[in-house]
């Protein structure tokens, strides 16, 4: 009976200690999280396993926290991986993410100057 991570046809799937495969979320190694579709399979990449809620999962399979960079633009994933917009603040500085996510860089927004690297400036 197999347990743990088996590759099948150049895909992963997570077996159970009782030998069934995983589907959905699972918590493996002290807090990290992989997306197991209904098939079995581990998912990568952007994922909205219910509406509202953007993860990315890198090419692991890993959910990401922080910030992330993807495709050239910067996006903030909360402490429970969820994809974060509006206006949040990290370790004290705003940034103004969009409604995609994507982090706001060399613009104003609300009457805020953001810069470069995404911070609020002044208003």
């Amino acid at each position: 009976m197999a347990t743990g991570w088996l590759a099948n046809g150049g895909k992963w799937y997570y077996m159970n200690q009782d030998g069934k495969m995983a589907t959905g979320w699972i918590n493996l190694n002290n807090g990290s999280w992989f997306l197991l579709a209904d098939s079995g399979e581990m998912l990568t990449g952007w994922q909205q396993p219910q509406p509202g809620s953007w993860y990315y999962l890198n090419q692991n399979g890993y959910m990401e926290r922080n910030w992330i960079l993807v495709n050239g633009k910067w996006y903030y994933m909360g402490d429970d991986g969820r994809m974060a917009t509006g206006w949040v603040n990290v370790n004290g500085l705003w940034y103004y993410l969009y409604s995609d996510g994507s982090m706001a860089v060399n613009t104003t927004v609300e009457g805020w100057t953001i810069n470069g690297d995404g911070a609020a400036l002044q208003r």
